[in-house]
């Protein structure tokens, strides 16, 4: 059938030939273009990117996330559309989480509340910059941490929150040091002042 139009596109004295061309060519005609409708619109909502979450303003919120972001509620309508599509996000969870943990988020979100613009500016380049300074080994562990824990239950990621978190230490502890027996070190000093004199 495919041949049989190219044969009669190609021939200029069959195009003259309307009567027994014409319906044909039409029915042909016709059908392409509905398989490349088709075609397109069975593609066009893979093309189409995806629609951005839209970040609400304050009077867009449920009463129980206005409730529960009630510290930030003053930055709100200040805040970039990431920030705000985070803290929704925090919002949603924050029904699921034991107390510790919602004290801890309502905590964390009075004191971020509390913070000029320079400083949280100043808290946001000190994270990434912690962040960018880690060994790639460090890196890649802390994903796979992350990821794992991601995996979780829900009651296992609950139990985990529950648990008091041990605070950084700004220094390393200090160790004690070990005696010339276990050390390897020799029992006495070598300074040849000392081996002289004794």
């Amino acid at each position: 059938m495919a041949e049989e139009a190219l044969l009669v596109l190609s021939e200029p004295s069959t195009l003259q030939d309307s009567s027994r061309v014409q319906p044909w060519l039409m029915r042909m005609l016709a059908c392409a273009v509905t398989a490349i409708i088709a075609a397109l619109l069975s593609v066009a909502p893979a093309l189409a990117a995806p629609a951005p979450k839209k970040a609400p303003v304050w009077a867009e919120l449920t009463a129980e996330q206005q409730q529960v972001l009630d510290p930030l509620k003053g930055e709100w309508d200040k805040m970039d559309r990431p920030r705000r599509i985070k803290w929704v996000g925090i919002a949603k969870r924050y029904p699921g989480m034991n107390p510790t943990g919602q004290r801890r988020v309502q905590t964390r979100m009075q004191n971020w509340a509390k913070l000029t613009p320079e400083q949280r500016s100043v808290a946001r380049n000190s994270y990434r910059n912690t962040i960018v300074r880690l060994p790639p080994e460090l890196k890649k562990d802390l994903r796979a941490h992350w990821q794992e824990y991601q995996a979780l239950p829900d009651h296992e990621k609950r139990r985990l929150a529950a648990k008091p978190v041990e605070p950084l230490r700004a220094t390393p502890p200090k160790r004690a040091k070990k005696s010339p027996e276990t050390s390897g070190a020799a029992p006495y000093p070598s300074h040849p002042a000392y081996l002289d004199t004794h």
